[in-house]
């Protein structure tokens, strides 16, 4: 038997086996056949969406098959300032290796975006963080962003950064700064990323 987590949890294929003892036998069975139907990786263990209720029924979730690659896609390669341009298959490839948390209005259509590109441990990047003109105002943005620095997926992560060239505001609200001392961070940029 894998051993247990820190925070044992119904959601992790690592703990299942040593919490499912714990339950009601049918809860037990169910849960072990979810695990035994998928492959999951202990970085990013849910088995379940992870969905957070808004203001105005407006809500979050970290299921892709929600994510509307469409409004996605548009919003990112016609709209954005970062990454105007982007193909969508950039853009899938992104979804593929995130942690992505779609903003969804009361009728279920995309409302917004966000992405943490992490190993699911210690370090996560913040990024492609977006609300759709129709739904500004409203204070959605702090919600997407607590959804997604608050996933349960993320609980050990202790270092996060973004790159923003408008909305300092919005994410002092949650501790970001600038950095204490900028010449200790370094970066590279290819000059043709597709």
């Amino acid at each position: 038997m894998l051993p247990v987590c820190d925070a044992p949890s119904l959601q992790c294929a690592r703990c299942l086996p040593g919490v499912a003892p714990l339950l009601s036998p049918w809860l037990a069975a169910y849960r072990a056949s979810l695990t035994a139907a998928v492959a999951v990786h202990h970085g990013n263990p849910r088995l379940v969406e992870q969905r957070s209720d808004l203001a105005g029924g407006y809500f979050t979730s970290d299921a892709k098959a929600r994510i509307d690659l469409d409004v996605l896609h548009r919003f990112l390669s016609e709209e954005s300032t970062w990454a105007r341009g982007r193909s969508r298959a950039i853009v899938e490839k992104s979804l593929e290796r995130s942690l992505a948390i779609g903003l969804y209005a009361p009728d279920g259509s995309m409302a917004g975006f966000a992405r943490a590109v992490t190993d699911f441990a210690t370090s996560a990047r913040l990024c492609d963080v977006f609300v759709l003109r129709a739904h500004r105002g409203q204070g959605l943005s702090i919600g997407l962003v607590r959804a997604t620095l608050d996933h349960p997926s993320l609980a050990t992560v202790v270092a996060w950064t973004l790159t923003t060239e408008d909305m300092h505001i919005l994410y002092a609200k949650f501790g970001f700064a600038p950095l204490v001392d900028p010449s200790k961070t370094m970066a590279w940029r290819r000059v043709s990323a597709g």
